[in-house]
């Protein structure tokens, strides 16, 4: 029941597919969460009597997409949506079609929703992903809406955390960004679950210290932590302490896209770059993944890399969240705690 549920909500209250829509499931197994979701997914759209393909892909970590979603992709129209449903990644559509998935989808006027990269999701935090997916999507929206409107009015931006983050940044004519879930409109899309709202800083007006004590994202990976630390001067990650393992592999991490940078024109210190600061809306506890876990409800996170079209001005070729407790923040005079988010 709560999978029948979820495939209900991801039909009518994000992609709303309707009759005379066409909709692909596309997956890379048949077994556990992934396999589940979208089996019901697929199975609730034929009942509602919408046509549906379904396609099972290979498991892909790295290079194009497989063929089957190529072909099916060349079959897209106006008004088609695609839910993905992955333990890895898509792949690339850059081979065949020489453009991201988020370009082509809005070039063919389709839609989709996707959520990727569960496999390490583990089966006891299945329930928690569920509840995330099924909560009130309107109350949730009305929530990101307002905070939105709020963020994109102000000239600066304060954020707290629990453990010692206190960051301070400009965020003059800069406009807020909300993954509300709702892909109604043709070339829309997005990740689920829903439920943050992001600001871009002035890139070099931030200055701070993040206390990173969730997760920092290394590469595809998710890796919790109890404390890491990161100094930023004018913008720039200047330092990082904590975990000597941790410390290294980030560190790696960066000098890996700064060599990435300079070799495609850009600024190699891009990736030190602070790009982006979210704020979840979503109750519920932990589950793991940085793509779910920063979109709960009092857990902020922290972003460098790329921001560029997104609303900021920074060009790189990575992009990586951690994530930390939120106690407060600020914008212009309004302080505001996870618990009066609701009440904007």
């Amino acid at each position: 029941m709560p999978y029948e549920k979820a495939a209900e909500i991801i039909l009518k209250k994000y992609l709303h597919v309707g009759q005379g829509q066409r909709l692909f499931v596309i997956t890379d197994t048949s077994r556990g969460f992934v396999g589940k979701i979208s089996k019901n997914v697929y199975d609730y759209a034929n009942s509602e009597k919408i046509d549906s393909e379904f396609i099972r892909q290979r498991a892909i970590d790295s290079g194009p997409c497989d063929q089957k979603v190529k072909g099916a992709l060349e079959k897209l129209r106006k008004g088609d949506c695609l839910f993905i449903c992955l333990n890895h990644k898509l792949g690339s559509l850059y081979p065949f079609f020489e453009k991201g998935l988020r370009l082509f989808i809005r070039q063919k006027g389709a839609r989709f929703a996707s959520m990727t990269g569960l496999l390490s999701l583990r089966k006891d935090r299945e329930h928690d992903l569920l509840n995330m997916l099924t909560f009130d999507t309107e109350h949730m929206r009305k929530a990101g809406n307002a905070l939105k409107e709020l963020l994109s009015s102000g000239d600066k931006f304060e954020i707290k955390g629990v453990n010692g983050t206190r960051i301070s940044c400009s965020a003059t004519d800069r406009k807020a960004w909300f993954n509300s879930g709702k892909f109604d409109r043709p070339g829309t899309g997005g990740n689920l679950p829903a439920g943050d709202v992001v600001l871009f800083p002035i890139e070099n007006s931030v200055n701070g210290k993040a206390v990173i004590d969730i997760s920092v994202k290394i590469g595809p990976e998710t890796v919790d932590v109890k404390k890491v630390v990161m100094k930023i001067e004018n913008g720039l990650i200047e330092d990082i302490e904590g975990d000597s393992e941790v410390v290294g592999r980030i560190q790696e991490d960066l000098h890996h896209f700064s060599v990435i940078n300079a070799r495609s024109g850009m600024r190699p210190e891009a990736i030190k770059t602070i790009a982006e600061f979210g704020i979840g809306l979503i109750p519920g506890r932990l589950i793991g993944l940085s793509i779910t876990d920063e979109k709960l409800l009092g857990v902020a996170h922290i972003a460098n890399g790329n921001n560029f079209g997104r609303g900021g001005q920074n060009k790189c070729r990575g992009h990586r969240e951690h994530l930390f407790w939120l106690e407060w923040f600020r914008i212009d005079n309004k302080k505001i705690t996870p618990k009066a988010i609701y009440n904007l």
